[in-house]
Parts: structure tokens; sequence; C-alpha cells
């Protein structure tokens, strides 16, 4: 159902500035325009919210930076590219008592992160290059997953007999596969000399594989030893980008 409906927004989006500079004359929506400058860049914002089984795992929004490389090819509504995000989906800390210690006396205070970097090649369809251009793209890759952890005990521990501090350190990477749809509006700002600036506008659909990543109860204490017990789901999401894309 949700993919139904990202569908029919895409659609709207490709096609509502046509049907609006038939109805209206509208002279900045130009499908046949083709640009003379070839190389994209676009850099941004973004939100990426977990939908299916990472959503009931991971119910934090991430947030991160969006940056886009791309060839657009000569006489054709056609764009090649490559992107890279970086999502940071929350820290926290908080602490624990460590097991059978006494907890008024000694607790572990946890750091923790989750991030995401996905990795994707694009096949973007941008028909126009007038003041309201709409695209529509498939893409695919790759995206890491790495949950970092560090405990460490806020207060010293006699340890056979010896007073010792308490410290550890877990990271948990994993690879999966990350492919989608997307849609999106370009609106122009500005010429400026060999540049061409314009605000950019996107939602994508991602799909992600099964991925292991460490969640907020995923560290238990067992015989004053701590244990790391990673999930296991999948990591879908939908991305929003807000951005400036230039052409030159």
């Amino acid at each position: 159902m949700g993919l139904r409906v990202f569908l029919c927004l895409g659609w709207l989006l490709g096609s509502a500035p046509a049907v609006f500079a038939q109805q209206t004359g509208y002279a900045g929506y130009q499908g046949k325009q083709t640009p003379s400058r070839q190389i994209l860049m676009e850099m941004g914002f973004g939100a990426s919210i977990p939908r299916g089984a990472f959503a009931q795992e991971v119910s934090k929004t991430g947030f991160g930076l969006h940056m886009m490389v791309g060839y657009r090819l000569a006489h054709l509504p056609l764009e090649l590219a490559v992107s890279l995000d970086a999502v940071l989906y929350g820290y926290q800390t908080d602490q624990k008592p460590l097991g059978s210690v006494n907890p008024a006396s000694y607790e572990l205070v946890l750091d923790r992160y989750q991030y995401m970097l996905p990795l994707h090649a694009h096949l973007r369809y941008a028909p126009s290059w007038g003041k309201i251009a709409p695209f529509a793209e498939a893409f695919g890759g790759m995206r890491l997953i790495s949950t970092r952890t560090t405990a460490r005990g806020n207060q010293l521990i006699a340890v056979a007999g010896n007073p010792e501090a308490f410290s550890s350190k877990a990271t948990y990477n994993d690879f999966t596969v990350s492919y989608g749809l997307g849609a999106g509006i370009h609106y122009k700002l500005a010429d400026v000399g060999n540049l061409h600036y314009r605000l950019q506008l996107s939602a994508r659909w991602l799909n992600g594989g099964k991925a292991n990543y460490l969640g907020v109860d995923d560290l238990v204490i067992q015989d004053n030893q701590l244990v790391y017990q990673p999930r296991f789901s999948e990591t879908s999401v939908v991305a929003l980008n807000l951005g400036l894309s230039i052409l030159f």
C-alpha cells in the first residue's frame, strides 16, 4: 500500500508541471529544453524514516547529509549518477548497574550511536530543464550499517584487591544490498556564469536487505560481563532530501 502511494506521488511530481503548463501557458516548464552543461552535483540534507521490520527495531528518524555526482547524457532526458549519504540515527548515553557488583558504587556508562552509509548508482529520467523540472529515478547499490558502543565504569572497582577501571568497546558493521525508486522536483534559482543553480526536493523509497546491528537494549550484563546481542532485520527506509543542485 505504501509503495503504491509513493508511486502515485512520483507520477504527480512528474506530470503536474506539464499539465499546469498546458492549462496556463506557463513558459517556465520546457519539456524539450536541453542544457548545454552536462556535469551535475548535488549537496543537501536528508531525513531517513525506518519502515517495515526496521521501524519495529529502530524507532528514531535518521538525519544526515546527501551528496551526488552525475552526468547528463547529451540530447537525452537521462542522467547517470552516484550518490553517498551519511545518516545518523541518534546518539544515546545511559547507565546500568554491573550485575552482582554493588550498583550504588559501580555503574556502567554506555555511549552508543548508530549510522548508515548508503552508496547508490542512479538512473534518472529528467525530461525538462525549465523553471520547474520534475524527475524520476531508479537506483541500486549497497549500504553500511554500523553501531558503535562504548561501555566504561564511572568509578573504580576492586578486582583481586586492586582497583581497576572497566572499559569495553564494540563495533558492529554489516553490509547489505539497497535499491529503490525515487521522484522529485528541481526549481531553478539562478545562472551565474557557467553554473546553473537549482533547489532540489526529492523522496526515495529504499528497500534494504537484512543486516546485523545493535538496538537500544541489545547490551546485557551476565556474570559481570558485557554481552552484545545484535538484531537482524531488513533495513528499508523512506528518504527525504532537500538540497542544492549545480549543473556545469
